[in-house]
């Protein structure tokens, strides 16, 4: 049965896996990845652009991730309430930077965050994340966006495979 609200989100996404990854945004201008690690108990940065030295970006993610770490707390003291859960104290927990590749342009983060999601195992990379990597997954991200059964637009998706097979017949 779903339920909605606080008990919900810890029944249903906070609680459900070992690892909850969070994209955040910094100022409109940058994603990061933001993980809630259960087993660990402690919420891990991973950011492809700012270490977290002392900058006016870094202070900024910290403070939003320490607001998201209390609402999610607090969602945690309602869904004990509510369900008699046991469920654990987050806003205690620390926050900690993990090492990651750096971007090398001021563009590829969102594609950054999205290998984080699929590649960090709660300790390090379980795949080779480089910008290469992330340069060669752009085009192929967009051609998956465009060409995605979601997107309702025929005649769009029906020019991309036109002009794909020209491009393809010249080759």
């Amino acid at each position: 049965m779903a339920r909605s609200g606080a008990a919900g989100r810890v029944l249903e996404e906070y609680t459900v896996r070992d690892k909850t990854y969070f994209p955040l945004n910094i100022g409109n201008t940058h994603w990061m990845t933001v993980v809630m690690h259960m087993p660990k108990q402690e919420f891990q940065v991973l950011d492809s652009l700012y270490p977290l030295d002392f900058t006016l970006e870094t202070v900024e993610a910290l403070v939003m991730i320490s607001l998201h770490r209390r609402q999610i707390g607090q969602d945690m003291q309602v869904a004990n309430g509510t369900t008699g859960g046991n469920y654990p104290d987050v806003t205690k927990w620390p926050i900690l930077e993990y090492d990651m590749p750096q971007q090398r342009d001021g563009n590829s983060c969102g594609l950054f965050v999205i290998e984080c999601m699929e590649h960090w195992d709660g300790d390090r990379m379980s795949a080779e994340i480089s910008q290469a990597r992330i340069n060669a997954r752009q085009r192929r991200v967009v051609a998956e966006m465009m060409l995605s059964p979601s997107n309702m637009l025929e005649v769009v998706k029906q020019k991309i495979r036109t002009i794909a097979s020209k491009i393809n017949k010249r080759a």
